[in-house]
């Protein structure tokens, strides 16, 4: 604001938070990002290529093993209804994610718990096969003249997954997880 001791640059780069994300360190890290506010979502960021603003958060991980097994996780209907609870509430339901998820009874990723080894390999079977229909639809929905969105793709993709074996196998094991 007005009254902001603050350059545009140190307001830009507050606490360093874009400072590190391009930092070598940060630069080669597999990180899982995920909205701020919204139904769970939550993708997988490779490489130094993307900036990942205000209405995000990410999550630096040690192993694509790891980064498989939170994304997973955040983008599971089981995780949406445990974390509903505690999401402020607006117009269209509960919608602020903040850091709210952590509350949940989350364990850190150990490769030496067969769970979180099958939560990882479960959601990276369904990733493969979510970005397989994503580019499926696109093809339809382009073939026959209609508007392709992210928002019509977010639509058919949770509808997708709730119905596909690879989605409900996440959601098994996830709901194992949070029991």
């Amino acid at each position: 604001g007005a009254n902001s001791k603050l350059s545009l640059i140190a307001n830009i780069d507050y606490v360093s938070k874009l400072t590190y994300q391009r930092s070598a360190e940060s630069a080669n890290a597999v990180k899982v990002i995920y909205a701020k506010s919204g139904r769970p979502t939550a993708a997988i960021v490779r490489g130094a290529g993307a900036v990942i603003d205000h209405t995000s958060y990410w999550i630096p991980t040690k192993s694509i093993e790891e980064a498989a097994y939170l994304n997973a996780t955040i983008n599971s209907a089981v995780l949406e209804v445990a974390v509903a609870p505690l999401m402020s509430k607006g117009q269209f339901g509960a919608r602020d994610m903040h850091k709210h998820l952590w509350r949940l009874p989350i364990p850190e990723y150990d490769e030496g718990i067969s769970l979180h080894r099958e939560i990882a390999e479960a959601g990276k079977a369904a990733a493969e096969c979510a970005a397989q229909f994503v580019a499926d639809l696109r093809i339809e929905r382009e073939s026959e003249g209609k508007g392709f969105t992210v928002t019509i793709a977010r639509r058919e993709l949770r509808s997708w997954l709730s119905e596909s074996e690879e989605g409900q196998r996440v959601e098994e094991l996830v709901g194992r997880l949070l029991e």
